[in-house]
């Protein structure tokens, strides 16, 4: 299954600013590709049926989305970052504040296991370094629905404290059709005057 029509293959470093991602597609003539870190073009095929793109990146401790992007050959010099989630869809940061905390050794962050549930498993401790805003950012969710997360602090004992709750609902795209093995997402039939479209995912 090729997900958006592509699959890529291999992405890594060529130089201390400068990323490469190699990929396969099923389209050759009449298409081109872009490549965006987080909401920025970085760089772009420019002859079909080219299947690596190297584009400036600094390093970053933070992770940087990348989203290769499949545009017309006429389009090739617009830029579409603006329609680009500015970040993965189904990851978020949870943010809280500590004021007049006393005997707090962490946070201990708890999430759903699936959505719609309570959050009763452990994700991470996050060490307490005084008063001030903190931060935690959630690993992606596996599907649709509201997930729920609380922030607990906690005593060197593991005793807690009382819970900051919140819940978050995700809608994730649906699954890309699936491309066949001739290259085509959809088949056509027509019987008896009913023309009838399948697809898979």
């Amino acid at each position: 299954m090729f997900l958006g029509g592509f699959q890529i293959t291999d992405v890594g470093w060529l130089g201390p600013q400068a990323v490469y991602c190699d990929f396969t597609s099923p389209y050759s003539a009449g298409w081109l590709w872009q490549l965006y870190a987080n909401r920025t073009l970085i760089g772009s095929t420019r002859v079909p049926g080219e299947r690596r793109i190297v584009g400036q990146l600094m390093p970053s401790i933070s992770p940087t989305p990348l989203t290769l992007v499949r545009v017309a050959v006429a389009d090739i010099n617009s830029d579409y970052g603006n329609q680009i989630p500015r970040q993965p869809w189904n990851r978020f940061t949870l943010s809280w504040t500590s004021s007049g905390s006393s005997n707090v050794h962490h946070f201990a962050v708890l999430g759903s296991v699936s959505s719609g549930g309570s959050a009763t498993q452990l994700v991470a401790n996050i060490p307490f370094t005084g008063d001030g805003a903190y931060s935690f950012q959630c690993a992606p969710v596996d599907g649709s629905g509201t997930w729920a997360y609380a922030i607990v602090p906690q005593d060197a004992a593991g005793n807690s404290g009382a819970p900051i709750t919140t819940t978050v609902i995700v809608s994730l795209p649906p699954a890309d059709v699936a491309i066949a093995d001739s290259g085509n997402r959809f088949t056509l039939a027509a019987v008896a005057g009913t023309l009838t479209a399948g697809f898979s995912y």
